[in-house]
């Protein structure tokens, strides 16, 4: 019961800095002027670096998730990448396997669309051995980006035996593993 209730008031911490935040954005409300929605981002960011929640690692985790995600879907991946890394650091001095290897997952997809392939390569194979040793559910997922990466890299027969592994991983609704992976490397090549 106590956890569940510092969840919740981790929540509606992150929530009240979130719309603090973003009500920075509106038109005739921010203190700054005319603030866009990246520059109110900017800023959210800006004051988690200097330690504003640094004494709430809990809101923290959860404002910098927001952020990360919300960076992401503008593009930003440059930006998203060092909330995600936060968060992979969070779980890490927590024990937490299955939350390192979701994070190193989503900072990888950052670093690559940031044109950090080496370092989203870093990430997906930690976060392929991570999902490997826990036997988690989210290991196809990992695999599959990495067989994507390789392809982007043009590493062929990487790309051939990674996303082999995948569709073993994916069987259709019918029990039969499908084909769609191997089709689309076959295309590319």
């Amino acid at each position: 019961r106590k956890l569940a209730e510092d969840k919740a008031s981790a929540a509606a911490a992150a929530n009240d800095f979130l719309a603090q935040v973003l009500g920075e954005a509106s038109p005739g409300r921010s203190r700054y002027g005319e603030l866009s929605m990246r520059q109110a981002l900017d800023r959210a960011s800006a004051r988690l670096d200097a330690g504003e929640l640094s004494a709430q690692p809990e809101v923290e985790l959860a404002v910098r998730g927001t952020l990360g995600g919300i960076y992401s879907r503008l593009s930003l991946n440059a930006k998203s990448l060092p909330h995600y890394e936060w968060r992979i650091a969070y779980y890490e001095t927590r024990g937490d396997v299955d939350g390192v290897a979701n994070q190193l997952y989503w900072a990888a997809c950052a670093a690559g669309n940031a044109d950090q392939k080496d370092k989203a390569e870093r990430y997906l194979e930690r976060s392929v051995a991570l999902h490997r040793a826990s036997g988690s559910g989210y290991l196809k997922r990992s695999i599959s980006a990495l067989g994507d990466l390789y392809l982007v890299q043009k590493r062929y027969s990487e790309a051939i035996r990674t996303l082999e592994e995948t569709r073993a991983l994916w069987p259709d609704q019918r029990g039969r593993t499908g084909e769609v992976y191997i089709f689309t490397i076959f295309h590319l090549i």
